[in-house]
């Protein structure tokens, strides 16, 4: 196995940190050697002052857009996973008739990197669009500041160097603190299952988000299956906007640099591709440079689902429908990307002075959204959201199932030189009998041997392991058991008994490798010679490699077939 990605991180810092100007991030210890828990909790201390800093820089926007009798303003915090308490505000619909009789669906709206919070011309609008659509909205406050990206599941403390965007946590963790409703006071669980809540999340969830927004947003799917449809502005799964800091570094510069830092994250969301639209301008320095490097990120993203070639529209297509593992029956096929003109945000999406972008002094005092939330095509604010409105209306029907609970046994440790254990873990998720996969969980983290116990639903075909980082695994055995404890003579005995096929591989044998990079191999031992960032390992006791698939590939396979439905029935098309 080559190096793990936390060891090729560590090296590239280095060099980055040495050259990069000291203006190039906030001035602080930079995140230097912690070798111990007071080193350790100095840098968290000299962050958390950077935020509280960061946070008073906002003016602080009043509501210009929620008024009785209409839509009620809501307001609460959240503890986020630096266990800091953010404000989040809510438009909820009051007006007579704006809800079914059981409450309206959710709409989650999460800003970019740098933006002001409840913002009149972005959030703001976002939700009040999503009102006029019959959806309760929210929006939240986060830590937003580039210095606190974290890309996609943070870095370590004792990581060395200036790099912008290091930090201890990263999207994934912050979305989850949104997300998550298993979190006590996540804003999901306040907005959905508490005792104050106001929308009703069975109808539906649907988020939009952009930049660093959009990349949290992605996430939430992860976390909750009642997100059933993304909007996602500005996105991308590789950030390329480093190199910009780099003295010498061209900044017209085009393709891959050695500064680039990839986002696996986004390669690895639950929701299908259907379910998902992708937005962005020809000129982003931040995800693809340009139009062809983003239409690349976005055929990634897809996993080739949505492949339109050289063409910047891949939303315009002939009426269709597919077949849809949220609901057992099927959808419209109307997902994809679009690629406009314009730069990452400010040219195309964000509030404009005088027809053009807006100046950093001129920005807070402009209020009017910008054009793209009037225009006509396909892409622009109107279409889109509509599209929003009624897929995310298309909720989740999960199947009707009883669970069992199981036990699952991963073998990481081997008996070569460098074991193949993952340092940060990886993804299980059970696939339901339609084959959309259930709530993430990350196990192993560290581990040699993981010992998991699950609830396994009836009818599953199986279930799919996923890389958490480029921090790669190899896989030889993998057991689903049942067990109970037989008493002998003397001594007491575990007899297990293997849940279906779902017995593979075994010890020091050829096995599975997990990771974001195919090259990422442990010797000459992978399956199919390479790594794939999930595979999926189905009840009849077949593996398959799941690289662009994000329902299980093991209904594809001959004596395992789901039943899919009825495929005629467009589901999409709910009566707003």
């Amino acid at each position: 196995m080559k190096l793990s990605r936390s060891l090729l991180d560590a090296a590239l810092l280095l060099p980055l940190g040495a050259i990069l100007p000291t203006g190039a991030v906030a001035a602080a210890p930079s995140l230097r050697a912690a070798t111990d828990a007071a080193a350790a909790e100095a840098i968290r201390a000299d962050r958390a002052a950077q935020r509280a800093q960061y946070y008073r820089s906002f003016a602080g926007n009043e509501n210009e857009h929620c008024f009785l009798p209409e839509c009620e303003l809501r307001t609460g915090t959240y503890l986020d996973p630096y266990g800091e308490e953010l404000e989040w505000w809510a438009f909820v619909p009051v007006a007579p008739d704006a809800c079914p009789d059981g409450g309206c669906p959710l709409f989650v709206a999460i800003d970019g990197t740098g933006d002001e919070f409840f913002d009149p011309p972005d959030q703001q609008t976002w939700m009040i669009e999503m009102l006029r659509r019959g959806f309760a909205g929210v929006t939240m406050a986060y830590a937003n500041s580039f210095e606190d990206l974290g890309f996609c599941y943070g870095q370590p403390l004792d990581f060395i160097g200036g790099t912008p965007g290091i930090a201890e946590f990263g999207v994934v963790q912050k979305a989850q603190h949104i997300f998550d409703p298993s979190i006590e006071g996540s804003i999901i669980q306040q907005a959905c299952d508490g005792p104050d809540a106001f929308a009703n999340c069975e109808l539906g969830i649907a988020a939009a988000g952009v930049s660093q927004g959009s990349l949290m947003a992605a996430q939430g799917s992860n976390f909750d299956k009642r997100i059933s449809a993304l909007l996602l502005w500005a996105t991308g799964d590789i950030v390329q906007v480093i190199r910009d800091f780099i003295p010498g570094v061209d900044p017209t510069s085009t393709g891959a640099h050695v500064s680039d830092w990839d986002l696996p994250c986004m390669d690895s969301v639950q929701l299908p591709a259907v379910r998902r639209r992708m937005i962005n301008g020809d000129r982003d320095r931040y995800f693809g440079r340009n139009a062809a490097g983003t239409l690349t990120q976005y055929k990634t993203m897809t996993g080739g689902y949505y492949d339109c070639g050289v063409e910047r529209d891949c939303l315009t297509r002939t009426p269709a429908t597919v077949a849809d593992a949220y609901t057992g029956s099927s959808i419209a096929n109307e997902g994809g990307y679009f690629i406009v003109e314009g730069d990452h945000v400010t040219e195309w999406i964000r509030c404009q002075c005088n027809g053009a972008a807006c100046s950093s002094e001129e920005e807070h005092a402009c209020n009017d959204p910008a054009p793209y939330f009037s225009g006509d095509g396909i892409e622009q604010g109107p279409a889109s959201f509509d599209w929003l409105a009624r897929t995310a209306k298309a909720a989740y029907d999960a199947p009707a199932a009883s669970v069992e609970e199981v036990t699952l046994e991963v073998d990481l440790g081997h008996w070569r030189l460098l074991h193949s254990s993952a340092l940060h873990g990886f993804f299980f998720e059970w696939a339901d009998v339609n084959g959309a996969f259930g709530q993430r969980q990350k196990i192993g983290e560290s581990a040699l041997l993981v010992t998991h116990t699950l609830m396994k639903p009836d009818g599953t075909p199986g279930f799919r392991l996923s890389s958490a980082t480029s921090d790669a695994a190899f896989v030889d055995r993998l057991e689903v058991f049942t067990s109970v404890m037989i008493s002998r003579w003397w001594w007491t005995e575990e007899v297990r008994t293997t849940v279906g096929g779902m017995k593979f591989g075994v010890n020091r044998g050829d096995g599975w490798c997990l990771s974001p990079s195919p090259e990422d191999t442990f010797y000459d031992l992978c399956v199919d010679g390479q790594a794939y960032s999930c595979w999926d390992f189905c009840a009849n006791g077949d593996v398959h490699p799941c690289d662009g698939n994000d329902i299980s590939s093991c209904y594809n396979f001959d004596g395992n077939e789901l039943d899919r439905g009825n495929v005629g029935e467009t589901v999409a098309a709910v009566v707003e």
